[in-house]
């Protein structure tokens, strides 16, 4: 840095870690340095911030949800009409070229 742009703060109070009895210490330390850090470098408004974040995370997985909803919908209906498929003639420019010839001749 060329100059010293005085927005960090001197010191950031950690409050509310909360240790997971099954994992180490070094977990415990971690959460404690993360919680500094992100107060440290968003700022005061850190609970706000997080709660921005958790909110688009939530209508991201909603809305991954409802077009995997929409998939599988698209997927049943096709499942329903395969009646209506083997119906349709197949077309195609080699279309009957190697086709049996009808023996309808009387001979």
């Amino acid at each position: 840095m060329k100059s010293n742009s005085g927005n960090y703060p001197e010191s950031v109070t950690v409050e509310n870690v909360e240790r997971d009895p099954t994992k180490s210490f070094f977990n415990l330390f971690w959460k404690g340095i993360e919680q500094g850090l992100k107060k440290t470098l968003i700022g005061k408004n850190v609970e706000k911030t997080e709660q921005k974040v958790k909110n688009a995370v939530s209508s991201v997985k909603d809305m991954k949800q409802s077009v995997k909803d929409i998939k599988e919908e698209i997927k049943h209906k096709k499942n329903t009409s395969p009646a209506q498929e083997e119906k349709k003639e197949k077309k195609g420019f080699l279309h009957g070229i190697f086709k049996k010839k009808d023996n309808t001749e009387d001979k």
